[in-house]
């Protein structure tokens, strides 16, 4: 039974304003795109949970009866992220009612992504609709829990415009109680950028081009979270330190690249990469391999597999990516040319290649594009000519890449290995086609460089379906039969090698033809 709301007196069960804010928000802020983090300070707790408190910072004049007047709490609220390009600061919440409608006010302090600022105090963030709250007495206090809010004009420039006026954001929990003496002495918290105790941790992060290389093997370490333009970077590995380059400047945003070489005398083993600054460390775990070797193999053998004309592919790239695209905070859009967008998946056809139908491996390349673009341009995303490697139960979707991220570093990249897809259970045959339904694809490490940073290697992306209709046979290459070193560059090499090897012998070679595996 619920308790017929009283005014409280001025001791007794302290206040406090409880509040997530925006769950989308956290999410997108503690993500892989703004790789950021969020604290609390002033009095204010809750960073690790995503509901923050703030105590009751004076005696109230709000009356439980009329609900009507304002209540005032204490403390701050900070979302970073982008290595502190974004950052948005909520301090000392108020409450403010008139009866069945009330409103949240609070300072703010805002940068946004594109470079812009606002910071205002008294601000008028969100409508409550006090009618629909859950409304209980005890102990002197009164409590309103599940308050919906609203955002107002006035609030949207406090998220840098990723939303607008009328979006939901999370509901408001309050208790008009007693004031809590000296709130702003309450030690603050910290999520995403802390340790597991809540104590903030070194904000700078780091990505590697690759996370397992060999002695002599270049990697690149992208770090961010440095200050702008610092100049003077270092990148050392460890366990044993040893320093790799010098000289390293970061740019305006506080990110920083730089490209180095592996030791060749360094041990096989676990060892750890990082870019050092004045006052932050970026660091990466790499995988340090043995020397790569390469065999030889047999004299090359006859090998026919059958033609592939006419493939599809149908992929999405990322569900989530595209998502995120199309919202409030990207407001980007998604673009196809040479195949076709319908707002989920692209679809790619008219692609060729070869399939052995008795090893079950082959490749199809298509040709075309499908674009996202966010934020005015600053975020772009092209992935062009997909090629799909199938190995039986296993394969490889390969693309080009133009990217450029969200502190405007551009890249190129050609031939990634950018998803690995698990062909298990998912072949079937209709005639003299061959498809492939719903393969589960995930993110590789080269994928994920290319991808500008925005997911982990081992990310789970859109699934992919793709058809091979096969025709007639055709000498094997390097992806439906000849030997193989396991890369495209490296596939292509080796079937040259081959072919100069052989010479005209191959092609004087007595010819079996292998019956066509039934497909």
């Amino acid at each position: 039974m619920v308790a017929k709301p009283v005014t409280p007196p001025t001791s007794g069960v302290a206040g406090s304003l409880q509040w997530g804010v925006k769950e989308s928000f956290r999410s997108y802020i503690t993500g892989n795109i703004a790789k950021g983090g969020i604290q609390t300070s002033g009095g204010a707790t809750g960073a690790a949970t995503g509901l923050y408190s703030f105590p009751q910072s004076a005696k109230s004049s709000f009356d439980t009866a009329s609900r009507k007047g304002s209540v005032d709490f204490a403390g701050t609220v900070r979302f970073t992220g982008h290595g502190g390009v974004l950052d948005v600061r909520l301090t000392n919440p108020r409450i403010v009612a008139t009866g069945g409608q009330a409103t949240l006010v609070a300072d703010v302090d805002s940068k946004d992504i594109d470079g812009g600022s606002f910071v205002q105090a008294g601000v008028t963030i969100a409508t409550l609709d006090l009618s629909a709250a859950k409304v209980t007495t005890a102990n002197g206090s009164t409590t309103y829990a599940d308050v919906p809010a609203v955002l107002t004009a006035a609030g949207v420039p406090a998220f840098g415009s990723f939303y607008t006026a009328g979006d939901a954001l999370d509901p408001v929990t309050f208790t008009v109680g007693a004031a809590v003496d000296n709130p702003g002495t309450t030690p603050g918290e910290g999520s995403g950028n802390t340790d597991g105790s809540g104590t903030p941790k070194d904000p700078a992060v780091a990505d590697l081009s690759v996370s397992q290389v060999a002695p002599g093997d270049q990697v690149t370490i992208s770090g961010f979270g440095f200050g702008a333009n610092e100049s003077g970077l270092r990148v050392e590995v460890h366990s044993t330190p040893r320093v790799l380059a010098t000289g390293i400047t970061a740019n305006a945003g506080g990110a920083a690249t730089s490209t180095v070489t592996i030791p060749k005398d360094l041990p096989a083993g676990e060892h750890t990469l990082l870019l050092i600054g004045a006052n932050h460390t970026a660091s990466a775990a790499i995988t340090v391999t043995g020397s790569s070797t390469s065999g030889s193999g047999s004299a090359a053998q006859q090998c026919y597999a059958q033609g592939v004309n006419g493939a599809t592919l149908t992929w999405g790239v990322s569900d989530k990516f595209r998502a995120y695209i199309a919202g409030p905070i990207a407001k980007g859009s998604v673009s196809a040319s040479g195949a076709k967008d319908n707002g989920s998946t692209t679809t790619w056809s008219g692609g060729k290649g070869s399939f052995n139908t008795e090893l079950g491996k082959g490749r199809a390349a298509f040709a075309g594009s499908v674009a996202f673009t966010g934020h005015g341009g600053i975020l772009d995303l092209q992935i062009s000519n997909p090629r799909v490697q199938v190995n039986g139960g296993s394969g490889t979707l390969v693309v080009d890449v133009v990217s450029s991220d969200m502190e405007g570093n551009k890249s190129t990249s050609k031939g990634v290995a950018f998803a690995s897809l698990d062909l298990s259970g998912k072949k079937s045959t209709s005639g003299t086609t061959i498809t492939w339904t719903g393969a589960p694809a995930t993110l590789t490490a080269a994928g994920a460089k290319a991808f500008a940073g925005f997911y982990e290697a081992g990310t789970a992306l859109a699934p992919a379906t793709f058809s091979f209709p096969i025709g007639g046979d055709v000498e094997c290459d390097a992806f439906s039969g000849l030997a193989a070193t396991g890369t495209e560059a490296g596939n292509v090499t080796a079937l040259a090698v081959m072919l100069l090897l052989s010479g005209a012998g191959l092609l004087a070679v007595s010819r079996r033809r292998r019956a066509r595996a039934t497909v």
